[in-house]
């Protein structure tokens, strides 16, 4: 009974954050917009960064004028801009862009 209830409370919690995880049509990297004709991607916050865009972890955020990132999150480049993503899920709470 115990480990039921404390299943629902993690579900409860993730679909609060938003986290839940993209629906699998978001790994495609086709589905990111494109904003230029270079092939070059954007996203936006709310969006889920596909895992082709997720190999670039910004390990030095402060140097890179990022606030720091809240346990379970990380600073990830594509391409100019700078995503604060959920590694687990993609999600992205923030995003930096030299347009901004």
């Amino acid at each position: 009974m115990l480990k039921m209830t404390l299943l629902a409370a993690a579900a409860l919690l993730l679909a609060l954050e938003g986290q839940a995880g993209p629906p699998a049509s978001y790994d495609n990297p086709d589905a990111a917009e494109d904003s230029s004709d270079e092939g070059a991607v954007s996203f936006e916050r709310g969006d889920y960064l596909p895992v082709q865009y997720r190999g670039e972890i910004i390990d030095d955020w402060k140097g890179a004028g990022l606030k720091k990132p809240k346990k379970g999150y990380e600073w990830v480049r594509v391409g100019a801009s700078a995503y604060l993503i959920n590694l687990t899920g993609g999600f992205i709470k923030d995003a930096s862009n030299p347009e901004d």
